[in-house]
């Protein structure tokens, strides 16, 4: 390829892309998906205005509904609330645990390979 067409290729491949439209972006319906998938910031013990951020106040966790994506969490600390904010995770030992679910019933089958080995002895094809 020659210099003047490589300046075509590009130029061509520019107007293309103009020509595309449209903006590029997640589909609503995959809104749900990205906010289990993503976590946020959020406060795990009542913070007073004034008061250090710190590990020990702040963690990250899913669904990321909250406002502070989870990459911020590591810049946060040290930083002062501005106004006192309220603990929005309770520790593990208040939360209530979901009963387990139900063990499916057992279905009683046939065991196809007992089958199969007993047809192939009655058949004279295997002992």
């Amino acid at each position: 390829m020659d210099e003047q067409a490589c300046r075509d290729l590009i130029a061509s491949s520019a107007k293309l892309h103009s020509e595309l439209g449209g903006t590029k972006g997640p589909a609503k319906e995959e809104q749900v998906t990205m906010d289990f998938a993503f976590a946020t910031v959020v406060t795990i013990a009542p913070i007073k205005a004034g008061e250090a951020l710190t590990k020990q106040n702040l963690w990250v966790k899913r669904p990321g509904t909250g406002s502070i994506p989870a990459e911020q969490y590591e810049s946060l600390l040290g930083k002062k609330a501005t106004r006192d904010l309220a603990k929005l995770l309770l520790p593990l030992t208040t939360l209530k645990r979901r009963p387990e679910p139900a063990a499916p019933p057992r279905r009683v089958g046939i065991d196809v390979g007992d089958v199969i080995n007993r047809a192939l002895t009655a058949a004279g094809l295997m002992k």
